[in-house]
């Protein structure tokens, strides 16, 4: 499975990035800061590739095939989540019978249609705001 492929490599970056605190022993809010970056790479890969997977299982699925049928491949998506950036492709359908369209990877994952950010990188903002702060609506 290519996740776990992906999953594995960005643990060794990760652990290379410790290994090499540990030896040369550069300042701890450097490490932070290269350890930081590198987390919230595998956070973007991970969920990109686990996005598509969801999308290729979908597209494969016999149970679609019964009721939606493709109308386009490969349309770019990105949302701002807790790691930074995501950006990803998806398909998109059109519903045999009622003759609607979705991106079926979308509605499964809970990406409401035009966002660009995931709710939950509101929440933890909004535990930190104190009375009388201005919260930024989510686009």
């Amino acid at each position: 499975m290519d996740i776990i492929r992906l999953a594995e490599a960005k643990s060794l970056s990760v652990t290379e990035k410790v290994l090499n605190f540990l030896g040369q022993g550069c300042s701890f809010p450097a490490f932070l800061a290269q350890l930081k970056q590198e987390l919230d790479g595998v956070g973007v890969d991970l969920a990109k590739a686990c996005l598509e997977s969801l999308d290729q299982e979908l597209r494969d699925s016999m149970t679609r095939k019964q009721k939606w049928t493709v109308v386009r491949n490969n349309d770019r998506k990105e949302i701002l989540t807790p790691f930074g950036l995501l950006s990803y492709t998806r398909s998109y359908y059109r519903h045999k019978e009622s003759k609607e369209y979705c991106y079926l990877v979308d509605e499964k994952a809970g990406i409401t249609p035009h966002s660009r950010s995931t709710s939950c990188i509101w929440k933890p903002m909004k535990t930190t705001l104190k009375s009388g702060d201005v919260v930024p609506k989510p686009v």
